[in-house]
Order: C-alpha cells, then sequence, then structure tokens
C-alpha cells in the first residue's frame, strides 16, 4: 500500500510539473486571451443598453387582489401586443416616455393576511432612463383610479362622505344653538320647566363632532382609496448590465478559449504525426 501511495504522489507531481511547463509553454495565449475577455467585458458593460429597477408600494381600499392580478396581466399584454401608443394612452404619458419602459409589474403582496381591510399593491418597474420614474409613478396612479372598478367605487364613497359631513355640521349646529340658548336663558324660558343642563356636556359633544367632521373631511380629500407606501426610488445604478460579472464572466470566456486553442495545438501534431505513420 505504501509503494501504491508514492506512485499517485509522484504520478500527481508529474501531471502537475507536465501542467506548469505547458502554461509556461502557452504563457502569452493564458495571460492573451483571460485579458481580451476582461477588456470584452468591460467594453460590453460600457456599450450595453442599461436598465433600471424600481419598486413601488401602493395601498389600495378598493382593488382586490385578484383585480391586481388581472391589472399586472393588463399592464403586461398592453405592453407586449398594445404598442407604445395604447400603453401611452392608459398612462396619460407621451409616447417618448413609454417607449423607455422595459417592464411593469403589478402584484398584491401580504395575501396571508385575508383579514385585512385594504390591498397592498407592489409595483415594479425596469426603464432605460430614471429620470421617467416620477411621470410613471403619477401615471400607473392615475391610471389605477380611473379605472371602472376603482371609480365606481370612489364615487360611492365620496357621496356616502359627502352626505355624513353633512348631516354632522347640521347636528353641530344643532348643539351649538343649544348651548346659546343654555347660556341666555331662553332654552329654560322656552321650556317653562324644572330643566337644567350641563354645558360641559354639551360642550364636549359639540368638540367630539367637530373633532369627527374634520376626520372625515380628510377621509374625503383621500376617498381615491390610492394611497403610495412608498414610490419609486429614482437609482441612477443600473441593475444591468453588471459590469463586474460581464468582466469576470469574460475572464472566464477567455480561459475556456485558451484551454480549447492549446488543446487543440498540442492534439494537432499528434494527429498528423498518426496520419504520417500511416
Amino acid at each position: 500500500m505504501g509503494t501504491d501511495s508514492s506512485s499517485d504522489e509522484i504520478d500527481l507531481q508529474d501531471a502537475l510539473i507536465k501542467f506548469l511547463l505547458l502554461v509556461k509553454k502557452y504563457s502569452v495565449i493564458v495571460v492573451v486571451f483571460p485579458v481580451l475577455g476582461l477588456v470584452g467585458g468591460y467594453l460590453y458593460g460600457k456599450v450595453a443598453q442599461k436598465f433600471y429597477q424600481s419598486k413601488m408600494l401602493i395601498n389600495s381600499l378598493y382593488l382586490t387582489e385578484a383585480y391586481v392580478d388581472v391589472l399586472g396581466k393588463n399592464f403586461n399584454e398592453m405592453h407586449q401586443f398594445g404598442g407604445d401608443s395604447l400603453l401611452a394612452k392608459s398612462l396619460s404619458l407621451p409616447v417618448s416616455e413609454v417607449s423607455k419602459i422595459s417592464s411593469i409589474e403589478i402584484e398584491a403582496v401580504g395575501k396571508e393576511a385575508p383579514q385585512r381591510s385594504f390591498a397592498v399593491l407592489s409595483v415594479e418597474a425596469m426603464v432605460t432612463d430614471p429620470a421617467i420614474f416620477p411621470d410613471l409613478e403619477k401615471g400607473i396612479i392615475s391610471y389605477l383610479e380611473n379605472n371602472a372598478f376603482s371609480k365606481t367605487r370612489i364615487d360611492q364613497r365620496r357621496k356616502a362622505l359627502a352626505e355624513i359631513i353633512r348631516n354632522t355640521n347640521e347636528e353641530v349646529q344643532i348643539l351649538e344653538a343649544l348651548r346659546t340658548d343654555i347660556a341666555k336663558g331662553t332654552f329654560y324660558e322656552r321650556i317653562k320647566g324644572n330643566v337644567s343642563f350641563d354645558l360641559t356636556m354639551v360642550n364636549s359633544k359639540i368638540l367630539e363632532m367637530t373633532e369627527r367632521v374634520i376626520s372625515l373631511q380628510n377621509d374625503l380629500i383621500n376617498a381615491s382609496g390610492i394611497q403610495v407606501v412608498e414610490g419609486f426610488t429614482m437609482f441612477t445604478k443600473p441593475v444591468t448590465p453588471n459590469r463586474n460579472k460581464l468582466m469576470w464572466f469574460g475572464i472566464l470566456i477567455g480561459l475556456i478559449a485558451a484551454a480549447m486553442l492549446i488543446a487543440i495545438l498540442e492534439i494537432y501534431p499528434l494527429i498528423r504525426k498518426a496520419q504520417t505513420k500511416q
């Protein structure tokens, strides 16, 4: 067993020596080809079309997760088959900006929380010019707010909130009139009874209802049902091409090409020699 182990070590050493001699013999090829691959990867990274990616998160009170999936599919189909003009019309953007959009993906996130009363949408866009992200964000919000499904529900909510605000304001006016009558004493004269009212409770109720009106008015302002949680970030570094990866890939291709050329240069003379003997 000792002899076999020693023989294996000698064979390994011989193989290593032959390999190093081969590398030395073709050192120019071994160095030049990876360097060419490195330079090629760098240059390709410089001239290749650059793509920038960003993500936006949106809350929606009306869009169901199923409808969100349909919207995402519609966006992809408009972009792939409808041409830039159709997508530009949907997003209210010029065709020159839409032509810079590579892809838009819309999906609902957090589907594991069915008890939630709103949907969270993730919108991921890839473009060739990051400067269009602000306009693209506005266009997507406008599209979500003005589609038929959302618009009907938004109108219904606005009408309901406006009616509640009107009724609450009327109640506040009645309470304010009551407070004035109590303060002046006309209330007691009118009812001609031994009834007492605590003005503190009346004032507290007026304050409570006024706060409710303010809250309802804020709800009315935000009744679109589409709120941006986090907008697109205008990144300046492209996600693709990745120049570092391209350079390493170029080196790898260069090494493979060098190995193939060396193999051909070594094997070809042997083939010629064998053919000559025949």
